[in-house]
């Protein structure tokens, strides 16, 4: 039992690792569909190659979509088994295991648009300055693959055995909206720091695309404004539940990891924070390290607290 308990403890860990990437991969096709539109301002050359950064990035990043959902089932059925429950192969179509299913057809399908989007033949070289630098095709389809992956949040926790007692399809349907935007926009935090991670590892091949450094410094503050965008309504969120807590009861057990990453989440806001408001924040490697430290670790820390706990 004993051993059972740890695998169990160090899947958890493994798919929430997978998970960070797949958030991440979910919503940087938004991030590059807004990249498109802002190089219809100027900058059309940076903002073209910023955008099919981020798709590759993306199309990188989402293999891990694919094995979270299967580590979500292999993790469900684990369980099972340690409870005694001998659990069989069902159909992929039973309603129990639908959500299952139609995430990962939509997230394949998330996956081929990237791949498009990604390989796509851009315009390097407007002939107008304020040029729009990608076809429109190029913008609807960065859109379509994010919805398409926005799409997968809501499958995945959809009712698909069944309503509850008295509630309607429509209340469902209100209810799975509004959990899958939280999920989504809170998937901006992982993609931006992603996003500010691969534009710190290519800063050489951005000075040598750019040489006004206030356009380089403001690609790096855009990438930095999404962690705070996404992070920051879930970070008030969080506390405001463990203050709420902790000011009225004992602290639970459960809580404990709850709130540290709550802390390391407040960290990676400070982080990019202050990565915004400085002048030269392309080169500010420290900042672009502990931000990016301090949301794996905020990610990882409930499976980290289950893990040791385990042992």
């Amino acid at each position: 039992m004993h051993d059972q308990t740890i695998s169990l403890s160090l899947l958890r860990l493994g798919i929430d690792v997978l998970r960070t990437a797949a958030q991440a991969a979910s919503a940087l096709p938004l991030l590059a569909c807004l990249t498109f539109l802002i190089g219809r301002r100027g900058h059309a050359q940076l903002c073209t190659a910023g955008a099919r950064t981020l798709a590759w990035t993306a199309l990188i990043l989402s293999p891990a979509g694919l094995l979270v959902i299967a580590g979500d089932f292999a993790l469900i059925v684990m369980r099972l088994r340690t409870m005694g429950q001998n659990v069989f192969m069902p159909s992929l179509f039973e309603p129990g295991i639908l959500p299952f299913t139609a995430s990962a057809l939509l997230w394949g399908t998330g996956m081929l648009l990237t791949a498009a989007l990604s390989t796509w033949p851009f315009r390097h070289a407007p002939a107008e300055p304020n040029a729009a630098p990608p076809a429109k095709a190029a913008v609807w389809l960065s859109l379509a693959a994010a919805l398409i992956f926005f799409a997968t949040y809501a499958t995945a926790i959809w009712p698909f055995a069944g309503l509850p007692d008295g509630m309607t399809h429509l209340q469902a349907a209100g209810l799975v909206l509004r959990d899958s935007l939280h999920r989504w926009f809170f998937a901006l935090c992982p993609a931006g720091v992603f996003a500010s991670l691969v534009l710190w590892a290519r800063r050489e091949t951005l000075h040598a695309l750019e040489k006004d450094n206030t356009v380089k410094n403001g690609a790096a503050r855009w990438c930095a404004l999404w962690p705070i965008a996404g992070g920051l309504p879930h970070a008030l969120s969080e506390w405001g539940m463990v203050l709420g807590i902790l000011l009225h009861h004992e602290m639970p057990p459960w809580l404990a990891p709850r709130m540290a990453a709550a802390i390391l989440l407040t960290g990676v806001i400070v982080a990019y924070a202050f990565l915004l408001a400085h002048k030269n924040a392309i080169d500010r490697a420290p900042l672009f390290a502990a931000g990016a430290f301090c949301y794996f670790l905020s990610a990882l820390m409930p499976a980290l607290f289950s893990l040791a706990k385990a042992f």
